[in-house]
């Protein structure tokens, strides 16, 4: 597609989305922000240099962490089919072991948050058999919760789960069972497990997802799936062993973005009914996958690529009073020309900033930060491409512009540095955005260091005693 058929929505909106963006920005992601420095004895100390540095946004900026250590040599060990376009020279990813470490350098890098893969299928391949905590078997792109656990915990990344009782990727000896009532039994055993490992980890977990997917609805489902209750079911079930952590649902494009149609929505009208019946979702998941041809581009960018629309979809499910979260999001470049990797990183930028923008949001999360490292999809399987959606080339992992343009956002554009004298008013006072915050104080020759947090949500009158 040309440049002009893919962002002509950007450009026709843009003083409209420049102006939310502005606007959203300033009032929803920064506070006014003052500090006043004392002695051990509460007194205030005049003329105290102060320099405070954002560390780390209250919001989430995320990507999954399903790679973690999972790269193989691709020319000694077996993959999924149709991982690679034919023709492919998978020779030249057999250092997998230094493209590892990169994987793990560049997320921590780039992102603060985290979504731990927990499919059930990964989880237990045969009843009884679990990888929660130990990689046996190991299984590509499924790192066990442990392992995503610990390296986050390391590295200060929020995490969130994925999965726990998305019956797209049920095990096939659980599909196999024929009593409904034994199937319920085993998904609360299974969301107990979790728990009992997980829950004071992990603060969010999707708890159903794409049930609203039409592919395979009435075949290779487990037992329960098409019962009416099935979301309040598995809700309140969790709601049982995850009592203080937060239940999310989250669903595909297809119904967040492409069939968007109001209150009319599908995935509006049972997230409606789901809260009138009391059912705990305490938040809600909007998929993104740009996953379209390019013949198919210029029909779709009126939807995924248009400021107006994109506003629309948060503003109404914003009803809820529910914080939301981006929680899949693929733009792919159809190859790794100049040209194609240039519109992607436009495209990026132009979503991140609308997204970040808006009160009711609360996270993004990018679901491959890596080209090539899944099988084709949709309707990328009839290119004569291997899967470019990532931020990293796989090939030399080298960073693509979208992932400068993406980093630029969170690191260098949303950012606060600032450095004040108190002078005779003891205090210091700015606009900055929200989140972790580094401060050096220096008083004569001696410097201090000290950590402070403003967020959305707290009185943002730092006290800092020296």
């Amino acid at each position: 597609m040309s440049r002009r058929e893919v962002l002509k929505y950007f450009e026709e909106h843009k003083d409209y989305m420049n102006a939310r963006i502005a606007e959203g920005i300033e009032k929803y992601r920064k506070g006014d922000i003052s500090i006043s420095v004392v002695d051990s004895n509460g007194n205030p100390l005049n003329n105290v240099t102060v320099e405070a540095e954002l560390s780390n946004h209250e919001f989430n900026f995320g990507a999954n962490i399903f790679m973690l250590d999972t790269l193989i040599d691709y020319a000694n060990e077996p993959y999924e089919d149709g991982l690679f376009a034919e023709g492919f020279d998978i020779s030249i990813l057999s250092n997998y072991k230094e493209r590892n470490e990169m994987f793990k350098e560049e997320f921590c890098r780039l992102l603060n948050f985290a979504t731990v893969p927990f499919y059930w299928n990964a989880l237990e391949p045969k009843q009884g058999q679990v990888r929660y905590i130990k990689d046996e078997p190991h299984i590509y792109r499924r790192p066990t919760p442990a392992d995503c656990v610990r390296f986050c915990k390391e590295h200060g990344i929020r995490m969130k789960s994925h999965g726990l009782s998305y019956d797209g990727n049920t095990p096939d000896w659980l599909k196999a069972i024929e009593d409904p009532e034994e199937v319920r039994r085993l998904y609360s055993k299974h969301m107990q497990e979790c728990a009992e490992l997980f829950a004071d980890d992990i603060p969010d977990w999707e708890v159903t997802n794409e049930t609203l997917a039409v592919d395979g609805a009435f075949t290779d489902r487990t037992k329960i799936f098409l019962d009416e209750d099935f979301v309040e079911w598995t809700f309140k079930e969790a709601k049982k062993y995850f009592p203080h952590n937060k239940l999310i649902i989250n669903d595909f494009d297809g119904v967040t973005v492409n069939q968007f149609l109001e209150k009319r929505s599908w995935y509006y009208m049972q997230i409606r009914e789901e809260l009138a019946k009391g059912t705990p979702i305490e938040g809600i998941g909007l998929q993104c996958h740009c996953l379209f041809s390019p013949e198919k581009e210029e029909f779709f960018s009126q939807r995924y690529y248009n400021p107006r629309f994109l506003y629309a979809i948060m503003d109404r499910y914003a009803d809820f009073g529910l914080p939301l979260h981006i929680t899949e999001c693929t733009v792919p470049t159809y190859g790794q020309d100049e040209e194609n990797e240039e519109i992607q990183a436009i495209i990026l930028k132009n979503l991140y900033s609308i997204w970040f923008s808006h009160p009711a949001m609360d996270g993004i999360v990018y679901w491959n930060i890596i080209d090539g490292i899944m099988p084709l999809i949709g309707d990328m399987s009839n290119n004569n491409t291997y899967n470019t959606g990532g931020l990293i080339r796989l090939t030399d992992m080298s960073k693509k512009p979208s992932w400068y343009a993406i980093y630029d956002l969170i690191h260098k554009e949303w950012h606060t540095h600032e450095i004040q004298n108190t002078g005779n008013e003891n205090s210091v006072a700015f606009r900055g955005f929200y989140g972790d915050y580094r401060v050096k104080i220096k008083v004569g020759d001696q410097v201090i260091e000290k950590t402070f947090f403003a967020g959305k949500n707290t009185d943002n009158r730092i006290t800092l005693t020296i």
